[in-house]
């Protein structure tokens, strides 16, 4: 947030409130804006621009937002979910029993992290888990 000066933070207004006041099991967690920051308060859903949108997808924390781009190889989403790939894509043996999605380990509400791991995988056609491993050192994605 400190490096680009001149940007407007998208921030739910919900992750703002709950930063400001959290759970005491969870001080430590949020990084509240600068001040001189500017803000774009949003409240759910928003369309930043043309082929751009953001999604509320709480779970991990309450206003948890994710990020989805319209690109050449169909509707990229970047999970700001704490996930990794297999919380999108279980392995086989899950399948099995029936598991579409694995919340991810740190949540506030594993429920509502469920839930908005399926409302992605519904929506995009690619999703970007970004606390994968696999991510930390590629150039690009997809």
């Amino acid at each position: 947030m400190t490096k680009f000066k001149k940007a407007v933070l998208y921030v739910q207004k919900e992750e703002l409130d709950y930063a400001e006041n959290p759970h005491p099991t969870q001080t430590g967690w949020f990084a509240l804006p600068p001040k001189e920051a500017k803000l774009k308060i949003v409240d759910g859903d928003e369309v930043v621009a043309p082929g751009i949108k953001i999604l509320k997808t709480p779970g991990h924390t309450p206003g948890t937002q994710s990020v989805m781009v319209e690109t050449s190889k169909g509707k990229v989403c970047l999970s700001g979910l704490c996930t990794i790939e297999e919380n999108f894509y279980p392995p086989d043996s899950l399948k099995k029993l029936g598991v579409k999605a694995i919340a991810p380990g740190i949540h506030i509400n594993a429920l509502q992290a469920y839930d908005s791991i399926q409302r992605l995988q519904q929506l995009a056609d690619i999703v970007i888990a970004l606390h994968d491993i696999k991510y930390f050192e590629r150039v690009s994605v997809p």
